[in-house]
């Protein structure tokens, strides 16, 4: 790759400084020979800088108050392709995981891209959900492109790249996962996107601090309800209360971005028959379970059966595949 050294001397000023710098600060034409060093580590990655002056810089993105002068893109970032960030907890529950996977499946299904910050809970499972359904994702780093963090997702960084989607950063190679980087790097999230879901978040939360930015970009930003009970919904309702939209499905989500959607899907319902023959009992407690987890104990006084009939179903249902079993003796449908 060639490059200008106005160009080459704005990477060698990323490299002194840990990060990319804004859009018009200068750099001094010194720094130039670093900026080629660094452009030599790059290729060597399968990386590549994306200029804010380039044609394929993400029009969105050039709209927030601080733009970063450049990208640092692995893999493909399809500027044709509209984006939405889902955004959670990183100790996501059942339900967080499940909505975030299935959600942001239908999303890609519609063609919208999937953009998150390849964090474990939330993030992880928008990835994959939009990978499941042979859809677009793209990974907002909070380190250099050269590393994957957390380190147990270097497996999902790699089927993004291979599905075509993209990892994109404003850090240069060798930038560690420092604590200040996440938060500023979200910013890039929401600008990226034309609107913000946030599945599950605690009080205090990057996922809270990402629909912060995305207010202030003028982004949409929508919030799935929780449970009352789980502190994992109590940032999620306070954004409610603030004035996000509560969505209750993908298709809400597509509406008030104003995309275009096909029909959705008809889920099975409870009252359907089952695809797997399960025993009486176990159709009894099959029906009062759902996709908030429950007791045993409540369970137990709802169906009005033994302390063994109700474990002997429950293994029944869990080995069939049809509910899950969480710590603390909880349980809930898939």
């Amino acid at each position: 790759m060639e490059f200008p050294e106005e160009r080459l001397a704005l990477l060698g000023l990323a490299a002194e400084k840990g990060l990319a710098p804004g859009f018009g600060v200068p750099a001094p034409r010194a720094l130039a020979p670093r900026g080629r060093e660094i452009l030599k580590i790059l290729e060597r990655l399968g990386a590549e800088p994306l200029f804010f002056e380039d044609q394929t810089y993400p029009s969105l993105l050039r709209e927030i108050p601080d733009p970063p002068a450049f990208l640092l893109v692995k893999g493909r970032l399809r500027t044709e392709v509209p984006l939405v960030a889902v955004v959670g907890a990183r100790k996501a529950t059942a339900y967080g995981r499940r909505v975030a996977f299935e959600w942001s499946a239908r999303l890609a299904d519609s063609g919208v891209g999937i953009v998150s910050g390849l964090a474990l809970g939330v993030d992880t499972e928008a990835h994959r959900g939009a990978l499941s359904a042979g859809g677009y994702t793209v990974a907002v780093l909070g380190t250099g492109p050269d590393l994957v963090y957390p380190r147990d997702n270097r497996r999902l960084a790699e089927e993004i790249l291979a599905a075509g989607g993209a990892l994109i950063s404003e850090y240069p190679p060798g930038a560690r996962p420092e604590r200040w980087r996440f938060p500023r790097r979200n910013r890039l999230i929401s600008g990226l996107s034309l609107g913000v879901l946030v599945v599950e978040a605690a009080e205090r939360s990057g996922a809270l601090i990402t629909a912060r930015l995305a207010l202030d970009q003028g982004r949409e930003v929508m919030a799935v309800p929780g449970s009352i009970f789980s502190p994992q919904s109590v940032g999620v309702h306070q954004l409610l209360k603030l004035g996000a939209h509560p969505v209750t499905s993908p298709e809400e989500v597509l509406e008030i971005l104003g995309l275009s959607r096909p029909a959705a899907p008809t889920p099975q319902g409870p009252d359907e028959p089952l695809s797997v023959e399960v025993s009486s009992l176990a159709q009894r407690v099959l029906a009062v379970l759902g996709a908030y987890p429950r007791h045993f104990d409540e369970i137990l006084a709802e169906t009005g059966l033994s302390v063994s009939e109700l474990s002997e179903a429950l293994l029944e249902l869990e080995m069939e595949g049809l509910i899950q079993s969480l710590p603390g003796k909880f349980y809930q449908r898939y």
